[in-house]
């Protein structure tokens, strides 16, 4: 029952069918994902994954989605930012309208007009300008009954 998820350095793209790509299979089973992270991904795999009218049931997978967090460093390839606006509208039409979606990036993605139009299909839409993604590798790990304690 996995709730939140953050995927980090995924980098397989879009097969010819969203059915059977990989971010698809993946996000499929999680009917209760509530917050998905994903940090250096090829993201247009997951925004077709999640748009309903990509794939041939016509279903919002991960129905209870509410927040959508995207770190983009600056060297990525944004084609697909067009594609975050029709996900966004497939899933409100279907009610599974995202909460919130927040984009990290070093540079300019959005257009006034299209962070407007995201609004409409997400309560919260927030831009960061910065590069600061998380560092996985660093959480602080928790004390274990053998005696480890971190620190």
């Amino acid at each position: 029952m996995t709730e939140r998820i953050a995927i980090s350095h995924y980098d397989v793209s879009a097969h010819s069918g969203t059915d059977n790509s990989g971010a698809y299979q993946v996000l499929l089973p999680m009917n209760n994902l509530r917050a998905l992270t994903l940090t250096d991904c090829h993201n247009k795999s997951f925004i077709l994954a999640l748009n309903p009218n990509q794939n041939t049931s016509n279903t919002a997978v991960c129905p209870k989605l509410e927040e959508l967090v995207l770190y983009i460093p600056g060297q990525r390839d944004e084609s697909y930012v067009g594609g975050l606006l029709e996900m966004a509208m497939a899933r409100a039409s279907r009610g599974a309208k995202l909460s919130s979606i927040v984009i990290a990036c070093p540079r300019e993605l959005l257009s006034a007009e299209k962070m407007s139009s995201l609004r409409n299909y997400a309560c919260r839409v927030e831009y960061r300008s910065d590069d600061a993604t998380p560092r996985w590798d660093i959480l602080p790990r928790e004390p274990e009954e053998d005696g480890y304690e971190s620190g």
